[in-house]
């Protein structure tokens, strides 16, 4: 017979709901704030705010909104599944100067948000005049 291990349950943190709670207050706003904006890779209406250097790479990035790229569902589950034509895509539209600062901001460190920082955020989003 096979024994069974036993394995301590992985707890969701307080400040990992936290940080999600922010992360959901931004796309609800540009979605709320954005509406017909359309694709940047295939001109349909936008639904998701594609980070282009990833949340779990930067920091940095995860609120900037320069980071942010206005993106359908579609292209956003090809670029996750390694479709790089999309974002050259994106990119080539954003120009050098994006690219640039995109490659900046790869560089700069951020420490981890706080709760209290993370919950400034989720007030700035949710309280931003429509």
């Amino acid at each position: 017979f096979t024994v069974l291990k036993k394995t301590k349950l992985k707890i969701r943190s307080k400040s990992k709901a936290t940080i999600d709670k922010a992360d959901r207050a931004l796309q609800d706003w540009f979605r709320e704030n954005h509406q017909g904006t359309p694709c940047e890779s295939c001109g349909k209406p936008f639904q998701v705010m594609h980070h282009h250097i990833e949340k779990s790479k930067s920091n940095a990035g995860r609120f900037n909104h320069d980071n942010l790229i206005f993106i359908c569902q579609l292209c956003h589950s090809n670029i996750h599944f390694g479709d790089h034509n999309i974002v050259a895509t994106y990119s080539l539209k954003r120009g050098s100067k994006w690219l640039e600062k995109m490659r900046k901001l790869k560089l700069e460190k951020k420490s981890y948000y706080g709760k209290k920082e993370l919950e400034k955020i989720i007030e700035h989003y949710k309280a931003e005049p429509l």
